[in-house]
């Protein structure tokens, strides 16, 4: 009889354990490679998908990323097959389809051609450089479209930079840190001729994007939140962060 309450002790922590490990949820994101912020190469998937991954797993929930062309991952992450998006920037009609995370990081756009560039008049630019390269599917700002380019599209910005190397287009329009990370694989002597715009078109924030499909979608945006909250409260963002040299400060305005 005095076995009894060791069984019952040991059937109660078993139970205790299966609902633990039942209540740990397991989600899949997709992403497109965008380096260097992710990418399935990196070391962790990158600093960005690192800090995605942390943010979860400080909740319970585990989350795997597969990577893809970027206009599959912005579809399949619509799909029942995945639970969102990394990362996007805003737009009125991804925020029909997504929830949007606080801002984790931003990407500052330039224009990069073989020459200098003056942006102050877009409509004028369009009339001395006409031919621009985009990447499918980005959420660029309008006055790009309305500027009057004569526009080339391709599905990543590898292939984007590989647009102006050909001399496809006089200019393209990309993420600053991406296409030097791409443009570094290059020669000394292609790296010195490819000159940014020395003023920022734009600054684009990224976000995690939930999808409104999923059956948990608010809970998993209020657990990724919360996540997010403990890291840059115990010093783990700003060490996940440190391989892009985002200034404390700018990262505290963003969120």
């Amino acid at each position: 009889m005095k076995l009894l309450p060791w069984i019952l002790a040991v059937c109660l922590l078993g139970s205790f354990v299966s609902t633990a490990a039942e209540s740990k949820m397991t989600i899949r994101l997709a992403s497109s490679d965008y380096q260097p912020y992710y990418g399935p190469q990196a070391r962790n998937h990158g600093p960005l998908a690192e800090l995605i991954h942390s943010a979860f797993a400080s909740q319970q929930v585990e989350s795997s990323i597969e990577f893809m062309p970027w206009t599959e991952a912005l579809q399949r992450a619509q799909t029942a097959d995945f639970a969102g998006l990394v990362c996007g920037w805003d737009h009125p009609l991804r925020r029909q389809h997504y929830l949007f995370s606080s801002p984790l990081y931003y990407n500052e756009l330039r224009f990069f051609a073989y020459q200098k560039i003056d942006q102050r008049n877009l409509k004028l630019l369009a009339q001395q450089l006409p031919r621009l390269g985009l990447v499918k599917d980005y959420a660029y700002p309008e006055r790009v479209s309305e500027a009057g380019f004569e526009i080339t599209i391709v599905n990543s910005d590898h292939a984007l930079l590989d647009l102006l190397l050909q001399h496809k287009v006089d200019l393209i329009l990309s993420d600053s840190a991406t296409t030097q990370y791409w443009l570094q694989q290059q020669p000394v002597q292609t790296q010195l001729q490819i000159q940014p715009s020395e003023q920022v078109l734009a600054r684009k924030s990224m976000h995690l994007l939930i999808s409104k499909t999923h059956p948990h979608a608010r809970h998993l945006l209020q657990q990724f939140e919360r996540g997010l909250q403990l890291l840059e409260k115990n010093g783990r963002w700003a060490q996940i962060l440190t391989p892009l040299e985002l200034p404390k400060p700018v990262r505290q305005q963003l969120r």
